[in-house]
């Protein structure tokens, strides 16, 4: 299975797959699903998000339900609360010195939780807990970029010749059973073997008339449109042992829908540098279409600590999700040819005009297992004033793991070892009470691996605000939230690394709103 390259994280943590060779060892492009669906976020209620997702010392609120189940224990009273949300991401790129800007706005639940408390009075010994259920947004892919302009390096036609050479022309499936781009592009001429030109030559090795003699200025161009989200559905208990220590467990179900559509183009081909009278095409227009759903399951286990009533200390253990994902991948390519006299010594001579091939529709199923996840936290209480918290966040993306019953992942599974790190998030959140009303602030830093062939780097950052209102049965939290991304795509990936590069920086403003009721 062939797949997109982007090498893109969005505070969604966007990454797609790219298409890989056909051939040989390379990974199939399964090690970008596996990043890309083991960065979620924290998520919950606007309240811990506008604490810039600190929580794990915290407790009492429907976010630990799902990330400290241990905070249960803190609770005296049920619960019960919905949290919508709306956010609209903001996608400025760069290429080549060409800025284009794009922006999606889309509506979200974030969490709705239900907390039934059952603890009891009294000093000392276990003093009961409270069941927790939760239903909490872990990641969002909404998000759409655009990009143009002008290249005289190389082309998309460059990666098809590199992707087919070394693999016999008469490998190749036949027509309208094609399952990746290379096949495309040899069907609709934009490679061809070297023996149409001498039956001497090779018949694994390419030429293209638009790249392998002169080389053009083009100008490219690609919108790319990503939806979708993962939710977690959680069932936890949390415990109180002598208002001292709290611990907790849960389990969690994950749903994964991902979908992903590319329009990349290439036209207004220029040779007049070299040979101002070849014109051979007017333009390449290529479509891919990538759908992933599935479902996946984890536990965690967390406790808090307050030896004192002004300092609480927090850790909590989340299990790598096992996944069960399914995809199905479809791609169009077009080659309007400019009434092009094509020679060929072994199928006959033709004149080329526009040509058009697309793929098979190609489903795939295969389990992912993401990594282990451990954080700790710690808590400064301030009584009726407030509190100060932070949260530090530990992940090894290189633990994650792919499996297919179908076909091996050996060559994705590699891959993920030699080139994913360790990533470290920090999280700092404060309150402010002024009666029953709270002020909060907070900063999120998120590290992303880093993959050291695709030269990916990239950073995000969260600040967020929020202001609440709490009676005796209800509050309401709001939220506002600014997740800053900085990032860096390209559409194809060339053996000597001169492939285009877009520098991408998305703000996604988000706000919030928590209503909830105590009982």
């Amino acid at each position: 299975m062939y797949k997109y390259l982007i090498i893109l994280l969005i505070a969604t943590a966007t990454l797609w797959p790219q298409f890989a060779r056909a051939q040989g060892e390379s990974p199939y492009g399964y090690y970008l699903d596996a990043l890309r669906f083991s960065q979620t976020f924290t998520g919950g209620s606007a309240r811990i998000q506008a604490l810039g997702g600190t929580n794990v010392a915290l407790g009492a609120d429907v976010t630990a339900i799902s990330s400290n189940p241990a905070g249960l224990g803190l609770y005296n009273r049920s619960e019960i609360s919905i949290t919508p949300g709306f956010s609209v991401a903001y996608a400025n790129s760069t290429f080549n010195g060409n800025p284009t800007g794009n922006q999606t706005p889309f509506g979200r639940l974030a969490n709705i939780g239900l907390v039934v408390n059952n603890t009891k009075g009294g000093v000392g010994g276990w003093l009961g807990g409270s069941f927790g259920f939760s239903v909490n947004k872990i990641n969002d892919f909404n998000n759409e970029f655009r990009y143009s302009g002008q290249n005289g390096q190389n082309s998309i036609v460059d990666y098809f010749l590199e992707s087919a050479n070394g693999f016999p022309a008469g490998n190749f499936p036949a027509p309208g059973e094609a399952t990746d781009l290379t096949t495309l592009a040899y069907y609709t001429y934009l490679i061809g073997p070297w023996d149409v030109v001498d039956p001497s030559y090779p018949d694994d090795e390419y030429f293209s008339d638009i790249t392998s003699f002169l080389r053009p200025v083009s100008r490219q161009q690609e919108a790319v449109k990503t939806r979708g989200s993962q939710y977690q559905w959680s069932l936890s208990y949390g415990g109180n042992l002598a208002d001292v220590l709290y611990l907790g467990f849960g389990l969690g179900i994950v749903s994964l829908n991902y979908e992903a559509r590319k329009t990349y183009g290439e036209a207004e081909f220029d040779y007049s540098a070299e040979d101002p009278t070849y014109n051979p095409i007017n333009r390449i227009d290529l479509e891919e279409s990538l759908k992933i759903k599935g479902t996946g399951f984890n536990g965690t286990f967390g406790l808090i600590l307050r030896p004192v009533s002004f300092f609480r200390l927090g850790a909590t253990i989340t299990s790598p999700t096992f996944y069960n994902l399914n995809d199905t991948y479809n791609a169009s390519l077009a080659a309007d040819w400019n009434n092009f006299f094509y020679e060929d010594i072994v199928g006959g001579d033709t004149t080329l005009n526009y040509l058009e091939d697309r793929t098979m529709e190609v489903a795939s199923s295969y389990s992912l297992s993401t990594p282990f996840k451990a954080s700790a936290g710690v808590a400064f209480m301030f009584g009726k004033l407030g509190f100060i918290s932070a949260d530090i966040e530990y992940l090894d993306y290189s633990k994650a793991w792919l499996n297919a019953n179908g076909f091996a992942m050996d060559a994705d599974n590699n891959y993920i070892r030699n080139n994913f790190n360790e990533a470290v998030n920090l999280k700092a959140g404060a309150e402010i009470r002024l009666g029953t009303v709270r002020l909060r602030g907070g900063y999120a830093l998120n590290q992303v691996p880093v993959t050291a062939d695709l030269n990916y780097r990239g950073n995000n950052q969260q600040l967020s605000l929020g202001v609440g209102l709490h009676l005796e049965s209800f509050y309401a939290d709001l939220a506002l939230i600014n997740n800053l991304i900085t990032s860096t795509y390209t559409p194809y990936v060339l053996n000597d690394s001169s492939q285009p590069v877009v520098n991408l920086r998305t703000s996604i403003f988000s706000s919030l709103l928590t209503l909830g009721y105590k009982f």
